[in-house]
């Protein structure tokens, strides 16, 4: 004998009627407003974010710094030299890069140690404090990477003096490399600041 099969109907609300909470509380963590947690930002998602940060920079103000380091140890200025003042420069612009991005590396390990010893609910107090300090490796890094690529521009400059057309074309898309990154800099940040309503 076969069995009826009943089947329970949930009623839709009606129209203009007040949507009724979901029970659920992942439905409801899904459906609260983004701008509550921008006045209330979660203290383990801020202490993620900074680590992050600094170990990113960090890490490339490492890779920068050795780059420039190998590059100032074969290119010590000599006297009498034929390269005049270019070789000076070719040398003060590795030791700028060097220093400048492994000071950068070094203040992000010390921001990431900090940090990481902070209680999360200490963090955010602590960042709006000392934000100046988290402000630091950044600019270095960026100061340090074209102190970098002018460095490869002015060791390229010197060594194609052999070959005018060659030089020519280093020496331009050294000089766009640079460029770009600054426009890209630029771009970026006024995309954040658009992104926040900030004029």
């Amino acid at each position: 004998m076969a069995t009826a099969k009943t089947t329970s109907v949930v009623p839709l609300p009606l129209e203009g009627s007040a949507c009724v909470e979901p029970s659920d509380p992942v439905e409801r963590n899904v459906r609260v407003d983004a701008s509550h947690h921008k006045d209330s930002p979660d203290p383990a998602a801020k202490r993620e974010r900074i680590l992050n940060d600094v170990t990113s920079t960090s890490v490339m103000g490492a890779l920068i710094g050795g780059f420039a380091l190998a590059v100032l140890v074969d290119n010590k200025p000599r006297p009498n030299s034929e390269h005049g003042n270019l070789d000076l420069a070719v040398y003060v612009a590795s030791c700028s890069a060097v220093h400048l991005s492994t000071c950068s590396a070094l203040i992000s390990a010390l921001i990431y140690r900090t940090v990481n010893a902070l209680e999360d609910d200490r963090v955010l107090p602590w960042a709006r404090k000392w934000g100046w300090v988290l402000n630091l490796p950044l600019p270095m890094f960026v100061v340090g990477c074209l102190s970098y690529i002018i460095n490869m521009i002015l060791l390229s400059y010197r060594d194609l003096q052999v070959d005018e057309t060659i030089r020519g074309f280093m020496l331009s898309l050294g000089v766009t490399s640079v460029c770009m990154a600054l426009g890209t800099g630029v771009l970026l940040e006024f995309s954040v600041k658009v992104e926040h309503g900030e004029p």
